[in-house]
């Protein structure tokens, strides 16, 4: 990742990043799971809308006099509000599917070519060709094609949120680029 001089000790402010950005970080199901939430937004407000219906329904539930019903759709409806931001399924089910890359060193490069992932499994390149969007939030950065997720980076792999800001933008204008 290119950076300018340090502003302390230049006396002039930091150049802002560019490419290529190499970006280090740690798979973790965690991770992955912020990621793969970003493909279905809506499925996340549904999912809030039911679960706001299940807290009703537990009440009228209660009210009813049906107390051991009420309470059991009001905890799996608070649970799964509680799981809304950590995700423990989803978390769960990829600590299974995926535990061979989990816990790994990967290496991202975000150039002007694509994406470039590398770990001791192996190496993969998206070219800007094969991406159509990119999501960032203060957790994830992650590229997708159409629904399907390509790949992402953590938070943890950007040094600051005006790098993380920097990448993102900088994807958007290769895909732009392309267009």
């Amino acid at each position: 990742m290119t950076v300018g001089a340090d502003p302390a000790t230049s006396g002039t402010a930091a150049a802002a990043p560019g490419p290529p950005f190499v970006l280090h970080f740690t798979t973790t199901a965690q991770a992955s799971a912020d990621a793969h939430a970003l493909a279905r937004p809506g499925l996340s407000r549904f999912d809030l809308i039911v679960d706001a219906i299940g807290l009703l329904l537990a009440a009228v539930l209660l009210v009813a006099g049906n107390v051991l019903l009420g309470l059991l759709v009001g905890i799996v409806a608070v649970v799964s509000l509680l799981g809304r931001r950590s995700h423990p399924l989803q978390r769960a089910l990829i600590a299974v599917r995926f535990r061979s890359i989990l816990g790994r060193a990967t290496t991202v490069t975000i150039d002007d070519d694509g994406i470039r992932s590398e770990n001791e499994l192996g190496t993969s390149f998206l070219p800007w060709s094969s991406v159509d969007t990119v999501h960032s939030t203060r957790r994830t950065v992650a590229f997708f094609r159409g629904p399907v997720l390509l790949s992402y980076v953590p938070s943890s792999a950007f040094g600051s949120p005006e790098v993380q800001g920097a990448v993102a933008a900088f994807a958007v204008t290769r895909i732009d680029a392309r267009g």
